[in-house]
């Protein structure tokens, strides 16, 4: 049985695609078969991956049209399951800009909610680890994301902003768990683009690490970068320091994951 992963937050630029695509990363390197889902229309994950989204007959906006047309029985999703290059053992469920159409007509699904569910039943005993690279919006993407997980990490910048949505998004996360998945566990927070200098994002560290679990400090750095511009994640060959210790925060936090 998989353990089935939502990365997420619903304020955009927090490093989710990042988080997700090294973490999953790991997972397959320690010989994990691990699926990632790129549940949000920009396809970022898809195209970091190297991948271009309009290249991919089936992605995950054809499964939810599928799912709304109730064609589902002639479904098969491992039709829209990839292989990710170079990274062996590691999969991705690609996203296109279609799939923010089909979120809008998920209102016409009777249990709507839980329509990601249902499209990953085939599959979900086929994989180790699934990791969900949510929407940054707490619309219908995300609620099917967090009703078809496990476990939720948010990754999160240092700042007032941030600190101050998280408990936003939380509440939605105890109302899902009251009223759909009530086997969901929030592991924690990592923060992302850290940067020690400012004055602000110390503070929020302090309150962050005295209210949540914090499962990892990512530092900005543009090797993170260097490596999605390359197809490959920061964790695959790690070029410097700065970028070795990074890769280390990320281990903490699928260490957390594998052991929890």
């Amino acid at each position: 049985m998989s353990k089935i992963i939502a990365i997420c937050n619903q304020k955009g630029g927090v490093a989710k695609t990042t988080t997700t695509y090294n973490i999953a990363t790991l997972s397959a390197m320690k010989g994990y078969k691990t699926l990632m889902i790129d549940l949000d229309s920009q396809g970022s994950l898809t195209i970091s991956t190297g991948a271009e989204p309009l290249d991919f007959e089936i992605n995950i906006a054809t499964l939810f049209e599928e799912m709304i047309n109730k064609k589902s029985k002639n479904m098969d999703v491992r039709n829209a399951i990839y292989p990710v290059e170079g990274i062996e053992n590691l999969y991705l469920i690609p996203s296109i800009i279609d799939l923010a159409t089909k979120e809008a007509l998920l209102n016409t699904v009777t249990a709507k909610e839980l329509t990601l569910k249902r499209i990953l039943e085939k599959v979900v005993d086929d994989y180790d680890y699934i990791f969900i690279d949510c929407s940054p919006s707490l619309g219908n993407l995300t609620i099917n994301a967090l009703s078809a997980s496990d476990y939720l990490i948010i990754p999160t910048e240092a700042d007032y902003l941030s600190y101050r949505g998280l408990g936003d998004l939380l509440s939605v996360v105890d109302d899902i768990k009251e009223l759909i998945n009530s086997k969901l566990e929030f592991l924690g927070v990592i923060i992302t683009k850290y940067e020690s200098r400012l004055k602000d994002a110390n503070e929020v560290l302090e309150h962050l690490q005295s209210k949540y679990n914090l499962l990892g400090i990512v530092k900005k750095s543009v090797s993170i970068k260097d490596g999605i511009y390359a197809g490959l994640p920061l964790v695959v060959s790690p070029k410097n320091e700065i970028a070795k210790e990074i890769k280390e925060e990320y281990e903490k936090v699928f260490n957390y994951i594998e052991n929890y």
